[in-house]
């Protein structure tokens, strides 16, 4: 598969671990192509897969970097699926094997084997969305129509080459930091597609920080009521292994 990483250039420790989990954990890293996108300035690694493509950008956020280190991969060098990962994930072993064997069951589905999915609660609180008022201002809105099932996290989303087309490129509804996942999954499920997630997970977010490289507040109990909601959409993929 093609690996899209981002990194914001602030967690060189983290990325550094992302890098070797990827790799020395991967059950079939030769069968992989990785782009690493810099956004922001160029931090040095000494963990790489073969056909690795390092692409450097200015800071303009997450879904710029993800589209450009898509866009950086020719046609003539995609594999059957892509997957974009954040700089501060630590794989676990066979997580390659893992996440292939869900997407396999659940053919139109966006797979994660990161087992917490962007949890709703946002929309209890004002939310920027694309639109403008009169003087090209964005509203913010109290209510925003949140559908089912729920939104996968973008820390680890993998889809197959032809859903990424149809689905469309990275969006940030408002500009950066806003919730580029949810944009793209709410598109995708209008499309018809599905979502599914490793049971148990393969792909752990460690840093627990922000881009900005803030502490995540009250990230060990919107994991837990995550959880619930999991069980509650039925969106966990489960495949035996031997």
């Amino acid at each position: 598969m093609n690996i899209v990483l981002i990194t914001s250039g602030r967690r060189t420790e983290l990325l550094r671990q992302s890098l070797a989990s990827l790799i020395q954990n991967a059950a079939n890293p030769n069968e992989h192509h990785l782009t690493v996108v810099c956004d922001g300035r160029f931090v040095p690694f000494e963990h790489s897969m073969p056909n690795s493509i390092i692409v450097n950008t200015t800071s303009q956020g997450a879904s710029a970097s993800r589209n450009i280190g898509a866009g950086s991969i020719p046609k003539y060098r995609r594999k059957d699926r892509v997957l974009f990962l954040d700089d501060d994930v630590f794989m676990c072993r066979d997580w390659d094997r893992r996440m292939s064997a869900v997407a396999d069951v659940h053919r139109r589905a966006i797979v994660s084997g990161y087992s917490h999915p962007y949890n709703q609660y946002i929309a209890k609180v004002a939310h920027r969305i694309d639109e403008r008022d009169e003087e090209g201002s964005f509203k913010l809105l109290t209510e925003v129509r949140y559908g089912s099932p729920l939104v996968i996290s973008s820390v680890a989303m993998m889809m197959t080459w032809g859903m990424f087309d149809e689905v469309g490129p990275w969006d940030e509804p408002g500009g950066p930091g806003g919730s580029e996942d949810y944009a793209l999954c709410m598109r995708a499920k209008d499309l018809g597609f599905g979502f599914a997630v490793t049971d148990p997970q393969c792909v752990i977010h460690t840093g627990l920080l922000s881009s900005t490289g803030q502490q995540i507040v009250g990230y060990k109990e919107l994991c837990e009521q995550n959880d619930k909601l999991l069980d509650l959409h039925n969106i966990r993929g489960k495949v035996i292994f031997e």
